[in-house]
């Protein structure tokens, strides 16, 4: 028993010390890269017309730091992914190695798209509307780079986590905590959380938060029917 435990940490700590090698090589792709990684980051904003000012000395340097280091970080999760279905699956039972790797490979891509989404259609889409809305009132369209990054990190991490909701409602189903009846019954209780869910994670404007609840029902709805697939089988 002590052996097979010695041998778990020791896999553990070589899958580890591989993840952390994989991001510091991916890191320096990304330095190597910077400048152009920095300019798509930034380009959201800039192209909707907002001045992007650095308050406090160094938030230039700092955000571009930060914008790096998120990017090879993401870069790094499918790797990372790997590695911990790779530790897992030889204590799974043969017969659900394919879900196993399903449910991985599943979080990783969802998670991916979350952010894709939310970098190239919310984001781009909010910056436009905030600005246009700023010019209307005579308003000066200038923001923080700190505040942005922070900002679109925030958000895009968000969203990576709310496309997870096709697995999340699957396994609702799988564990019997929703079915035909209930789902008929409690549908307009889940848009309404929805709804309230997309308020909370988005800027404070109808159309914002109307561009996350739409997607959110969707993966809501697929979930369902993936459910629905599951327990038929």
């Amino acid at each position: 028993m002590d052996k097979d435990y010695a041998e778990h940490v020791r896999e553990v700590k070589i899958r580890s010390l591989l993840c952390i090698i994989y991001f510091f090589v991916v890191l320096c792709v990304c330095c190597a890269n910077a400048e152009k990684i920095i300019d798509m980051s930034l380009e959201p904003c800039r192209s909707a017309g907002f001045c992007l000012i650095s308050v406090r000395p160094g938030d230039s340097v700092i955000a571009g730091i930060i914008i790096v280091l998120a990017l090879a970080l993401l870069a790094t999760l499918p790797f990372a992914f790997l590695q911990v279905t790779a530790f897992v699956l030889p204590a799974v039972k043969p017969s659900d190695v394919i879900k196993i790797r399903l449910i991985m490979y599943g979080v990783a891509l969802l998670f991916l798209a979350g952010i894709l989404f939310s970098f190239y259609v919310i984001l781009p889409f909010f910056f436009r509307f905030m600005s246009e809305y700023g010019r209307n009132r005579q308003f000066t369209n200038d923001l923080s780079i700190s505040e942005y990054v922070s900002f679109i990190c925030d958000f895009s991490l968000c969203m990576g986590l709310v496309f997870q909701m096709p697995l999340l409602v699957i396994s609702l189903w799988k564990f019997g905590l929703v079915d035909k009846s209930r789902l008929k019954k409690f549908r307009g209780i889940f848009y309404i959380f929805i709804f309230i869910g997309a308020a909370l994670i988005t800027p404070p404007d109808v159309i914002s938060q109307l561009m996350v609840a739409l997607p959110m029902i969707g993966l809501f709805e697929t979930g369902n029917i993936c459910g629905r697939f599951v327990m038929r089988r």
